[in-house]
């Protein structure tokens, strides 16, 4: 349940749901966890680095494909 916690931070309003989901589909945590590690690097490197080094803004954008990821897999007609 730890790797979920930074999405359901992120996405609270949808909280409930992302939990359900979860629930039946493996692939949901997987991406979740893929975020959850991301999440922490994306926050190691603004501390160590800054906004801008590359490293940073990287991270940053890997973040954001995994968000969109996983408020599609959430958008999917579920079973």
């Amino acid at each position: 349940m730890d790797a979920m916690h930074a999405i359901l931070d992120r996405f609270p309003m949808r909280a409930l749901e992302i939990l359900r989901r979860s629930q039946r589909d493996p692939r949901l945590r997987s991406i979740c966890g893929d975020y959850a590690e991301a999440a922490s690097a994306l926050r190691h490197w603004e501390g160590m680095a800054g906004d801008l080094h590359p490293t940073t803004r990287e991270y940053r954008s890997f973040v954001g494909e995994l968000e969109n990821e996983i408020l599609g897999r959430l958008d999917e007609p579920g079973d």
